[in-house]
């Protein structure tokens, strides 16, 4: 990133993030394509879960020292609402299966919230 004058912050969230995961994308696209939302869906909360579980947390807790607290407390605070929204988005439905396209939106908008959370009150463009 340093090679094409991108700070590692901007380069991770909106080009790293999104090419890693066109593969699952493609996949839940797949799903939906078929009529099965509720698999689409789930497969996509499954593998964050499992990524951030494995990958994410060890590493974070373990072996990263913490440079700025206030941007590592925003993001584990967003990998602990993600679930618990799932969660109440599946305790809210009620007795039907799947979600609904305003339950399914949500995601997506919970997301760009923590992105501007991060770019404007966090603001870690100065260690780059």
């Amino acid at each position: 990133m340093s090679a094409l004058g991108i700070q590692k912050i901007v380069g991770g969230l909106f080009i790293t993030a999104p090419v890693a995961a066109l593969p699952e994308v493609f996949a839940t696209w797949s799903l939906a394509r078929k009529g099965q939302i509720t698999a689409a869906v789930t497969d996509v909360i499954g593998d964050m879960a499992a990524t951030m579980t494995i990958a994410f947390i060890p590493l974070t807790i373990i072996a990263m020292p913490i440079g700025n607290l206030h941007l590592y407390w925003v993001s584990l605070a967003f990998v602990a609402i993600m679930p618990a929204l799932y969660a109440a988005l599946l305790w809210w439905g009620g007795r039907e299966t799947g979600f609904r396209r305003w339950q399914v939106l949500v995601f997506p908008v919970v997301y760009a919230v923590y992105v501007v959370l991060v770019v404007f009150w966090v603001r870690p463009f100065g260690s780059g």
